[in-house]
């Protein structure tokens, strides 16, 4: 019973030592987005297999924000995208990043 109890003490001596490193606190962050005609599409992590149509282009990421903030202009995006291509297909918006179409949907607003 000794021995266990010994255990337990080193194991929460330990645990209790990693804990002591300060963490470091991250600001709030919102999903990867980007506004076009006026409207916030968020991404879904999903690639599009396939190309995308030249004439299915619909504009480029023109500026960026801090992914802290939502994007507030047509063209702008709240990640490093800058000069991407957006575009609206049959599977709904994409965007080209690292050489894949990324599928992105319409963010509800939360009221």
């Amino acid at each position: 019973m000794k021995r266990y109890i010994a255990i337990l003490l080193l194991v929460m001596i330990a645990l209790g030592l990693s804990g002591c490193r300060e963490e470091v606190s991250t600001p709030d962050t919102y999903v990867p987005s980007v506004m076009y005609d006026g409207d916030i599409y968020c991404t879904t992590g999903k690639q599009v297999p396939g190309e995308v149509a030249e004439d299915a282009i619909i504009g480029r990421i023109t500026s960026t924000v801090s992914l802290t903030q939502w994007p507030e202009e047509d063209g702008q995006a709240n990640f490093d995208g800058l000069d991407s291509p957006y575009a609206m297909t049959s599977d709904g918006f994409v965007v080209l990043l690292n050489n894949e179409w990324t599928l992105f949907e319409l963010r509800e607003e939360m009221e």
